[in-house]
């Protein structure tokens, strides 16, 4: 895919799995409401950008945390 690929052109499948990961990188998420440890949260925050990252990768471009809650929550 090239560099023109926006949020609205991605598949649905590839725009849910943004906002899965999005979703589980919100701090409350990562934290489990300030009940894990720092090791844990470091843990889960290195294992959901390395899913962002091979996303990005198999949509071709980078893609931020804002352009997926922009994308899912339009301003109107």
């Amino acid at each position: 895919m090239d560099g023109n690929i926006t949020m609205d052109t991605l598949s649905s499948e590839y725009a849910g799995r943004f906002l899965a990961l999005a979703n589980g990188l919100s701090p409350e998420n990562l934290t489990s409401d300030g009940e894990a440890t720092m090791t844990q949260v470091i843990q889960r925050r290195k294992a959901l950008m390395g899913q962002w990252q091979q996303l990005e990768n198999a949509v071709g471009r980078k893609v931020s945390e804002d352009e997926v809650y922009q994308w899912t929550f339009p301003r109107t």
